[in-house]
């Protein structure tokens, strides 16, 4: 009897009671989970990047200096331009890496979304 209402259950939630239909569902939703993670770490990757370019920007501020007569010139030379260029660089790089990051990893969930669902239709269609 109780074995009767487990399957009963099951084809009400939709579920083959296959174990392998079971593996497969386990497999798809810890690669969503995995996948998930990772553009969490993508979205690290644009804040530190964010971060960067401010500090980028200040540096270039500071690496305006005054002259003897007191008018405000660019100085290339000096080391909070060099600080500005290796701060932009370093933010570009990991702006551009979170970036390509997190649309790869987002398809990747949209398409692993996808498959999980055919294997739940799949799974109503050989339960009933």
């Amino acid at each position: 009897m109780e074995e009767e209402n487990l399957r009963t259950k099951q084809r009400q939630e939709g579920e083959s009671s296959s174990p392998s239909f079971r593996l497969e569902k386990e497999r798809i939703c810890t690669q969503i989970h995995e996948t998930r993670m990772a553009k969490t770490y993508s979205a690290s990757h644009l804040v530190l990047g964010g971060i960067l370019l401010v500090i980028s920007l200040i540096f270039l501020f500071i690496s305006f200096k005054y002259n003897s007569i007191g008018q405000k010139r660019f100085a290339p030379q000096s080391m909070e331009f060099i600080a500005c260029l290796i701060t932009g660089a370093a933010s570009l790089a990991l702006l551009v890496l979170g970036s390509v990051q997190m649309v790869l990893r987002t398809k990747r969930i949209k398409s692993l979304t996808q498959e999980l669902n055919a294997l739940k239709e799949a799974g109503k269609g050989s339960a009933a």
